[in-house]
């Protein structure tokens, strides 16, 4: 049986972990989980996965801010010709298939990501947790809840990967993580403000209206890399603390994905 505070691999027949000492039955029973017989598997190839994928995301986003300044020239001119307008609608329109399905692949591995996170934590010893993986993952799915639970779940995650906190509650005690704040704050942002604009500059056809969207596109365009970066901070951190903190426990070497 594998303990579920350090990972160590003990006979069917031991009471205490032959390596931190716990009791067995004590150590299993954390979290929301119940018991957890799997060791401790390291997310450091989800993380790598998530930061190749967020670097094409700004990729994506310095040529959608390209395109958005070329249209702004284009629309400040005196005379924007049917051609150009359609020609850059059919560029707009294919940079926003590219935004589409990288936002898709990108959510998927970080959902991932949280559940393997986020299930790493009773096995880290950390108890009396709020949520479970799978609530974690729900939390990103219900209306309204999920304009806040998110950023509740990934501070768990991170305040309890805390390496300084190796007992079981103390990590309620780590102050919150101003790079999750900051990141949560700039992802409400890029989902609440399009809304504001597509309601504020979405119903004109004039080139007035045109140019005002294209300048509020624009501006959230370049919040979206700050938020993206701020993204590959928090997954990369959680994922140094989590190891960190399991190599402290002195268990055996982490399983990679």
């Amino acid at each position: 049986m594998y303990c579920s505070r350090c990972g160590q691999q003990n006979s069917d027949q031991a009471q205490f972990c032959q390596r931190c000492g716990v009791a067995i039955g004590t150590a299993a029973i954390v979290g929301h989980g119940g018991v957890y017989a799997e060791p401790y598997r390291s997310a450091r190839r989800l993380a790598l996965i998530l930061t190749i994928l967020f670097c094409i995301v700004i990729l994506i986003i310095i040529i959608a801010i390209v395109l958005d300044l070329v249209l702004i020239n284009l629309l400040s001119g005196s005379y924007v010709s049917s051609r150009d307008m359609q020609l850059n609608e059919d560029v707009q329109a294919a940079i926003g298939t590219f935004q589409f399905v990288a936002f898709i692949v990108t959510t998927v591995f970080f959902l991932i990501w949280i559940y393997r996170t986020h299930g790493n934590l009773p096995r880290l010893g950390s108890r009396n947790l709020q949520y479970s993986p799978a609530w974690a993952i729900a939390g990103f799915f219900i209306p309204f809840v999920n304009l806040v639970l998110p950023f509740l779940v990934v501070q768990e995650i991170w305040k309890a990967s805390d390496p300084r906190r190796i007992d079981g509650f103390s990590w309620k005690d780590t102050p919150l993580s101003l790079r999750v704040l900051f990141w949560w704050i700039l992802f409400l942002v890029g989902v609440i403000g399009p809304l504001v604009m597509i309601i504020a500059f979405g119903g004109g056809d004039e080139v007035a209206d045109v140019l005002n969207w294209t300048w509020a596109r624009l501006v959230f365009d370049v919040l979206d890399i700050p938020r993206t970066i701020l993204a590959i901070l928090v997954v990369r951190g959680i994922v140094s603390r989590q190891d960190e903190k399991h190599s402290s426990l002195a268990g055996p070497a982490p399983l990679a994905d």
